[in-house]
């Protein structure tokens, strides 16, 4: 089965006690220089437990060339100790739809340092994958082509 990545998202918050700029910095460290002027961040303002304003900024691509590229930067930002561990979980990350999900350290990335992490204060990346793999396998051996897991046959 072929299988292609339809689209890519990029989710994080900015907290009242974050500079939304140094948030949205991070973020685009995430996008290639060549994708950035074809993007657009959307922003939405939810209040949070003590009605602080809390700031939700995401991107979306669905262009295949931009999708293309962003993967690219996205597998070169891996250390090969992360793609080993996504490997490892791909059967966590995959939902029922075809959605591969990965999650950056937030601070991390803000410092250079692209770090996988499964703690609140992240960045959340959606990788959506279609048709839906109907097995971890499969799925496996379309990350490994795109550079974003290496399983131990590599």
């Amino acid at each position: 089965m072929r299988f292609k990545v339809i689209s890519l998202s990029f989710e994080t918050f900015s907290h009242a006690t974050e500079d939304l700029n140094k948030v949205l910095e991070t973020l685009m460290k995430f996008i290639p220089p060549e994708v950035l002027k074809h993007i657009k961040v959307s922003r939405a303002t939810l209040s949070g437990h003590y009605k602080n304003p809390i700031e939700i900024l995401r991107i979306n691509i669905t262009r295949s060339d931009l999708i293309d590229s962003t993967i690219k930067k996205l597998a070169s930002m891996i250390n090969d100790s992360d793609k080993r561990r996504l490997a490892f979980e791909v059967g966590r990350r995959l939902d029922k739809t075809g959605r591969f999900y990965i999650r950056f350290d937030k601070q991390q990335a803000y410092l250079g340092n692209f770090l996988i992490s499964d703690k609140g204060d992240s960045i959340k990346v959606i990788i959506s994958i279609s048709p839906r793999p109907k097995d971890e396998k499969s799925v496996s051996q379309f990350l490994k082509k795109l550079g974003l897991i290496i399983t131990s046959e590599q």
